[in-house]
């Protein structure tokens, strides 16, 4: 009997010391394991510089990772600053592009207003031009828009509302406005119903020359302006500027010969402008 209770303490004995061995295998096998992972699974972060473990480690284990902590810190809190770096230095460029921007739209802002009052400026300076101007006795004792109203007047057909540039061109060139207009009238018959050279040429003083309207011998021009303007140069250069001033003293040249019919009918149309 007491050989039976003697090998049953053995046995309990034998198991005790089993389930011993087995709980420290065990343990020593998560431990090992739990070495391998990666340091976030060893160390966590609480602050900047202090850590704590998650695990619990050997005594000759926690050196280790004690021995990391420092190294660890120092690179976290360098990054850090290098980040903030970066950052800082992000915000500063676009703060002074964003302020390039605004002054470089103020500056094109003021070239604007510069602009705009110098055009301002011209434009005033020139209505004031045109009014003195406009007040200004050019010529008979009147303002050139008197005698631009005068000439109007007189001119029919195709020529109706030139009179502004016989009368301005005309004493631009130091020609009498009265002579041209009463020549182009004789000429043309704008007084009522222009003549063919004049509306398919743009002819309004029976100048020859070239190029040439059809097959004829008299010029032509290319715009009606173009046709006036030609008429009274060679008024001015071929006889006004050479003292003949007169439809008496310019016949003969005009004309070819001492046409006094010619020379009648421009007086006759002097007086009738004048009258107008």
């Amino acid at each position: 009997m007491k050989r039976k209770k003697h090998s049953n303490v053995k046995k309990y004995i034998a198991l005790f010391c089993g389930c011993v061995i087995t709980v420290t295998l065990s343990s020593a096998v998560v431990i090992n394991s739990r070495i391998n992972e990666e340091d976030d699974n060893v160390i966590t972060k609480t602050s900047y510089t202090n850590y704590s473990f998650s695990n619990v480690y050997t005594y000759d284990e926690v050196p280790k990772y004690i021995a990391v902590v420092p190294e660890l810190t120092v690179d976290i809190k360098k990054k850090e600053t290098l980040e903030k770096q970066e950052q800082n230095k992000k915000e500063l460029e676009e703060k002074a592009r964003l302020e390039e921007e605004q002054k470089k739209k103020e500056q094109e802002e003021l070239e604007r207003q510069k602009l705009e009052e110098e055009k301002r400026i011209r434009e005033e300076e020139e209505r004031k031009k045109k009014e003195e101007e406009a007040k200004k006795i050019v010529y008979d004792n009147m303002t050139i828009e008197q005698l631009t109203e005068k000439l109007n007047k007189s001119l029919k057909s195709t020529v109706a509302g030139y009179g502004n540039l016989f009368a301005s061109y005309s004493l631009e060139k130091g020609v009498d406005p009265y002579i041209a207009t009463a020549i182009m009238l004789h000429e043309t018959g704008c007084n009522s119903k222009c003549s063919e050279l004049v509306v398919k040429c743009n002819n309004v003083g029976g100048i020859k020359g070239s190029p040439r309207c059809g097959s004829g011998t008299y010029k032509s021009y290319e715009t009606l302006d173009d046709g006036i303007r030609g008429f009274i140069d060679t008024l001015s250069d071929g006889y006004f500027s050479k003292g003949m001033n007169t439809p008496e003293s310019i016949v003969k040249k005009y004309t070819g010969h001492n046409n006094t019919n010619w020379t009648t009918n421009v007086n006759n149309y002097i007086e009738k402008i004048k009258a107008q």
